[in-house]
């Protein structure tokens, strides 16, 4: 009897287990919660991975290509060729369609319009002249790697090599239609009757400023 009396004095009411419960459960939580926040490596780290994995890679940066320099070009105006002692004026020549003929002077070379100026890039500049001592007659005695120079109207001397020579009827005008890099064509011409074309044709090698 008298142990029995010693658990009733320890028995609780309901209301006072549910207000164990409740400071129970504080307890466990004021337990937790310092856990949680002391373990500042981990937490921080798995932060910072995380905000690191929602921040875009940065687009990389693009250079813009160089730009080509621009070709360097004029109207030519005179003709020099040291090696055989040709030095003269150029002025403008056009082909009539009509009469199938060239413009010609007597004293002076012609470049033909339709045809590219003298430049440091690209095509072909055409001219011509009689076969005659006082113009073109003189360039039959030039040889591969002879230098021809053309200047022009905005002081420019374009320098170019002979690289070969080709005889040609008067209908053979292929070599007209050349696409390439920059050179020159020089014609005059040849036989006993002046009745075939000879053409000399020459690479561009530099170009100064005179």
């Amino acid at each position: 009897m008298k142990n029995m009396t010693m658990i009733k004095k320890f028995k609780l009411t309901p209301s006072q287990l549910a207000i164990a419960g409740v400071a129970l459960t504080v307890i466990g939580l004021i337990g937790v919660v310092p856990m949680l926040f002391n373990s500042d490596g981990v937490a921080i780290a798995a932060s910072q991975s995380a905000s690191t994995s929602q921040v875009a890679a940065a687009p990389p940066q693009t250079q813009q290509a160089p730009q080509a320099p621009q070709a360097v070009s004029g109207h030519p105006v005179r003709i020099v060729a040291p090696t055989v002692g040709v030095d003269m004026p150029v002025v403008d020549g056009f082909y009539d369609k009509t009469t199938g003929d060239w413009t010609l002077y007597s004293d002076k070379a012609q470049f033909a319009a339709m045809t590219t100026e003298p430049n440091d890039k690209e095509g072909q500049t055409f001219i011509y002249g009689h076969a005659t001592q006082r113009v073109f007659g003189k360039l039959l005695n030039m040889h591969n790697g002879d230098q021809v120079a053309v200047y022009t109207n905005n002081g420019y001397k374009f320098t170019y090599t002979l690289k070969e020579t080709e005889v040609v009827t008067p209908q053979n005008t292929g070599i007209l239609s050349y696409t390439g890099s920059a050179r020159l064509l020089l014609q005059t011409c040849v036989g006993a009757f002046s009745e075939d074309r000879k053409f000399f044709i020459l690479d561009f090698t530099k170009v100064e400023k005179v």
